[in-house]
Parts: C-alpha cells; structure tokens; sequence
C-alpha cells in the first residue's frame, strides 16, 4: 500500500498465485471497440476505476502475460497478466477512486 493524506493505493501483482488476470477498459472508446468486434464486458467480478473498468477473469492453465493497447491504435484496451498489477478497490488517487461494481461474493470470474 501507497499512500499519503490524499491518496491510498492497493494493489495486486502476482496474477497465476491469484487465480485471476484483468481486462482493463479505459472510456466509450475502449468500450466502443470491444462492441465493434462483437465482444462485449463480461459478466464477472467488475471494478470501476477512474478511466473505465476492469473485468475479473479467470487466470487461464496456460499462463497470459501483460498487454497494452491489445487492438493498437490507442484502444485503451489492455490485459493485466503476469508480470503486470492493478490497482484495486479500496484505492483513492489523484484521479479518482476503485469501486466494486460486482465482488467476489457476488459473482464468479468469467473465463
């Protein structure tokens, strides 16, 4: 944990000991572009962040690594796997604030 009198991060980085790995998707643009290559947010364990979202999945048997900007073109789509982190709810920064849109305890982690 970060933190000073305005600001507090958690975070969490070791996504195969986990069990989970994140589709992060920053604004309409990101959103945008999931729906017009007929993908869609599924539904999973959701945080919102300041910029947009970030989708809970289940960490594949076959590992995944950290990706940005996956469909280029600054998609604001980006996959936090192994080697990256994120930062979780509970987090107050400059920008804004991480919320559970759907916990843990209310939802399962979409593969």
């Amino acid at each position: 944990m970060v933190g000073t009198e305005s600001r507090v991060q958690h975070s969490c980085s070791d996504r195969r000991a986990s069990g989970f790995v994140v589709l992060d998707v920053d604004g309409e643009k990101g959103e945008t572009i999931l729906l017009d290559r007929g993908l869609h947010a599924p539904a999973t364990v959701t945080v919102k962040t300041p910029r947009g979202y970030h989708y809970w999945l289940s960490y594949p048997s076959g590992g995944i690594g950290s990706f940005t900007d996956i469909f280029g073109g600054n998609s604001g789509i980006d996959i936090r796997g192994d080697g990256g982190y994120v930062v979780v709810p509970g987090s107050v920064l400059d920008t804004g604030v991480y919320e559970w849109i759907m916990c843990l305890e209310d939802a399962t982690l979409a593969e």
